[in-house]
């Protein structure tokens, strides 16, 4: 750019003449057809004075023709000035980013042009800005450069939002900057400077403007601070970033301090100072201690511990220090946790493993000072574990006094501070708890400062507050990048709600940003993880359930304030029946079958009856409580039956049958009929009744009940049946007696009474014999006796043995004898039954035969 003074209007310099420019320039630069400015009445147009704007210009109030800009959908995210980022459009509500797919200088090109920063010099690919974390828009772009709008520009996948990528292919561009190219102007643009030969020359993307040079900042693009003419993201100690873009001086006593608008929100204090939340005091609140003083409240104080022996300053015989003497430890119930204590004590971080102190050069002569030592791990000092003195007469049984079984370590090369957490100059209050998964906010350290007390630490970077719970430190209230969703899933599928949130800085969304129905998430499922947090701040449910349907709320919280937005989430499942309930009920009533349904959408209910659907609006059913509950109305016992519930949604279906039982009360078929009788005359009564169940009839004399037994002799309900045994089993023979005082029951064997012992066992009328023997063979009686009569019912009992061949039975009369039975193979045997896939191999083999025979009266089966 240069800046004429000398050359009057309508002449431009060629060479060394001055010629003339056409008749429509007021001004012209090079060439006569290369207007810089227009004669009034007339728009500069790519160096020409036209009437009339080409379409998507317009001609401003500096006579150009300037593009009609379309920047409301476009943006670049994440570059380090105002002309390069990643390219972001916005559509559905919602920013996304672009596909590198085909991504070239045109594509590229004519998002510059949108966003009046020239054309590009150059089209990134792979997220070289960073990669975005909403949606991907576009894919395939393709562009010639001339468009006024990448809407103009065709696409190979013509639907917004279908994509084939990864955000790891963002698409990002670097633009050339405003267009002032052949202009004369009395000030250079910003971004620009008039060096000493007045041509306004770029400055550095590190300034949004600049003076003298490209490196002398007057002010920042947005997200650095200007201190000492020089843009950055942060002001360094005793500065904070004021909102305006610049770093101003902290309160004097912060010693840092939070980017803002306000110098007093403290991240940390001057010496004689604590701080409390964002704010330095120089006493703690009543509430609350510092940590160094509760530190000393709690008894915490260093040692004088070291490592001795060793081949390195990791690794040694651990000693310590009392009343300057140095002694050892006695490695009685000397572990892991003890050796981690010491090993943080020293600043080595975690013990890496207990070694023998035989491994080390043990030197001659030295005390042991204590022994048993016992650390729960949340100890800063060893002199915090319980222990034993050495001085005891127990402990100096125990030890080795050559020192052969002294603690000994071997410490991991990781760093650890304690005085990191100690010095800490903040207030906070005892917690009355010994440190848990949620005792601090997510990422702040928690100290046990005892068996059951604790204290959280220092909240993170860019935050605030007491270490339960931080705030972070902001200028402005929080935005979502994403609105809230409404999801619909099918039960066991999992569900995913975004919350990402935006600000400087970007609030973190945590377990108790999410809230659902105005409730905590329920513990229970945060504990199982079927519900988490992700890093991002999405709430992730794994399988959903029908309980899980709702509204959940995300809340961004910083300093300034909290927003809320809401997502709901609709779960629908399978019909399925939780409760059914059976009805019983009499003749000519009503009753009501119960069918509680589960799923969603809400299940429709049909009753049926078979393959008959009932008419629920009818005056013999009806329904209530959507079906939920049918009644039956009059019933009778015809009524009686398994009803079918059928629970329908656009899921599926379930059924489930429901019996329904009709009683009827008892009622006369024939009543007794009023009789005159003699004495000594038989006399019949006759009653017959019906009901459901079926009723009992009891007969009553004057009001009192008549026993149906008081005239009446023995009889059997069930009387003894034939039976036929082997040896050695056992054998009921049932007797079930009728009749009314009281019948005794007695048993006889062919007309001989027998008598109960250790083999006869009679119970309740019946008799059992156990150990059959062949001669328990015969006829038995049961004979029942009353003071009406008696009555007597037999059975007889047959025992059979199957004799294998060679095998020892109990025959007869004779006990241990060897029955060796022949059977010759001729016509009067046959083959045994089921032996006929038996193949005879050689002609020495013998068929499996069988052949009845008589033997002391039995039947035996003998077999070869």
């Amino acid at each position: 750019m240069y800046t004429s003074r000398a050359m009057p209007d309508g002449f431009f310099v060629d060479g060394d003449n001055c010629s003339k420019c056409s008749p429509s320039c007021k001004l012209c630069m090079e060439h006569a057809d290369n207007c810089i400015a227009c004669e009034v009445g007339l728009y500069r147009s790519q160096g020409k004075c036209v009437r009339m704007c080409d379409e998507g210009y317009y001609g401003n109030d500096d006579n150009e023709c300037t593009p009609c800009r379309v920047t409301a959908n476009v943006r670049l995210v994440g570059g380090g000035g105002p002309l390069e980022g990643r390219v972001e459009v916005f559509h559905s509500d919602q920013w996304g980013t672009i596909c590198d797919d085909g991504w070239d200088l045109e594509d590229a090109t004519v998002f510059c042009k949108m966003l009046g920063l020239g054309t590009a010099t150059q089209a990134m690919k792979r997220g070289a800005f960073g990669y975005g974390d909403g949606e991907i828009w576009l894919d395939e772009l393709s562009c010639d450069g001339t468009e006024r709008d990448w809407k103009d520009c065709s696409m190979e996948i013509r639907e917004i939002g279908a994509h084939d990528c990864e955000h790891h292919e963002d698409a990002g561009v670097v633009c050339s900057g405003p267009d002032t190219a052949r202009q004369c102007v009395q000030q250079c643009p910003e971004g620009y400077y008039d060096d000493s030969s007045q041509v306004c020359q770029q400055c550095s993307q590190q300034c949004k403007a600049c003076t003298e040079n490209s490196e002398q900042c007057t002010s920042c693009p947005e997200g650095l601070y200007l201190k000492d003419n020089a843009c950055s993201e942060t002001c360094g100690s005793g500065y904070y970033g004021h909102f305006e873009g610049e770093c101003r001086t902290c309160h004097e006593s912060c010693e840092e301090c939070f980017d803002g608008a306000e110098n007093n929100k403290c991240k940390s204090c001057k010496e004689g100072y604590f701080l409390q939340d964002s704010t330095c005091v120089s006493t703690c609140p009543e509430d609350l201690k510092s940590v160094p003083d509760l530190i000393q409240e709690f008894g915490i104080s260093a040692d004088q511990v070291r490592l001795i022996g060793g081949n390195n300053d990791l690794e040694g015989i651990v000693q310590v220090k009392i009343d300057g003497q140095w002694g050892g430890i006695c490695g009685t119930n000397w572990d892991r946790m003890d050796a981690t204590v010491v090993c943080r004590e020293l600043g080595f971080g975690a013990a890496e493993s207990i070694v023998k102190a035989s491994q080390f050069n043990i030197p001659a002569d030295y005390p042991t000072h204590l022994d048993r030592v016992q650390c729960k791990g949340f100890e800063y000092y060893l002199s915090q574990c319980n222990h034993e003195s050495y001085d005891n007469l127990l402990a100096v049984e125990r030890c080795d006094p050559n020192h052969f079984v002294d603690a000994a370590i071997r410490c991991s090369e990781s760093q650890f501070s304690i005085s990191h957490y100690t010095d800490q100059r903040i207030c906070r209050k005892v917690n009355n708890e010994s440190c848990g998964i949620n005792t601090c906010y997510p990422h702040v350290p928690c100290i046990n400062i005892g068996d059951s007390n604790s204290i959280c630490m220092e909240c993170p970077d860019g935050t605030f507050g007491d270490g339960i719970s931080c705030l972070v430190a902001a200028t402005v209230l929080p935005e979502f990048k994403i609105k809230g969703q409404n999801k619909t899933v099918t039960a066991g599928s999992p569900i995913n709600l975004a919350c990402v949130g935006e600000g400087s800085p970007a609030p973190e969304v945590t377990e108790s940003s999410w809230s659902k129905n105005g409730s905590p998430l329920p513990t229970a499922d945060l504990e199982s993880g079927r519900m988490r947090v992700l890093t991002h701040g999405s709430l992730f449910i794994s399988q959903a359930r029908l309980e899980d349907r709702g509204q959940y709320t995300c809340t961004l919280k910083n300093s300034v304030g909290l927003k809320s937005q809401l997502s709901s989430v609709t779960v629908e499942e399978l019909p399925s029946i939780v409760t059914v309930e059976p009805a019983t009920g009499q003749i000519r009533e009503s009753v009501t079958l119960k069918c509680l349904p589960r799923g969603f959408p809400v299940p429709t209910i049909i009753w049926k009856r078979g393959e008959e659907t009932l008419d629920v609006y009818g005056e013999k059913y009806s329904t209530q409580n959507s079906g939920r509950l049918l009644t039956i109305s009059n019933i009778s016992l015809s009524d009686e039956g398994t009803y079918t519930c059928i629970c329908r949604n656009k899921l599926g279906q379930y059924t489930a049958d429901i019996p329904v039982t009709v009683l009827e009360p008892p009622s006369f078929l024939i009543q007794p009929m009023e009789q005159e009788v003699h004495e000594g005359d038989l006399v019949r009564l006759q009653c017959e009744a019906k009901g459901k169940p079926t009723p009992e009839v009891v007969w009553k004399k004057d009001g009192s009940t008549i026993s149906y037994a008081d005239s009446r002799a023995t009889s059997y309900k069930d009387s003894p049946s034939n039976k036929t045994k082997l040896s050695g089993e056992t054998v009921d023979f049932e007797c079930d007696v009728i009749g009314s005082s009281n019948p005794t029951v007695s048993w006889k064997k062919d007309g001989v009474e027998v008598q109960p012992d250790d083999r006869h066992i009679m119970e309740d009328g019946d008799l059992k014999i156990t150990s059959l023997k062949p001669e328990d063979a015969g006829q038995y009686t049961c004979i029942a006796k009353n003071d009406q009569g008696s009555s007597q019912a037999s059975a007889s009992l047959d025992i059979n043995d199957s004799v294998i061949f060679g095998v020892e039975k109990h025959i007869g009369e004779r006990q241990n004898y060897f029955a060796f039975l022949s059977c010759p193979v001729d016509h009067r045997c046959g083959r045994l039954p089921g032996s006929e896939e038996k193949k005879q191999s050689r002609e020495s083999q013998i068929w499996p035969l069988w052949c009845p025979k008589k033997f002391h009266g039995y039947i035996v089966h003998t077999y070869l």
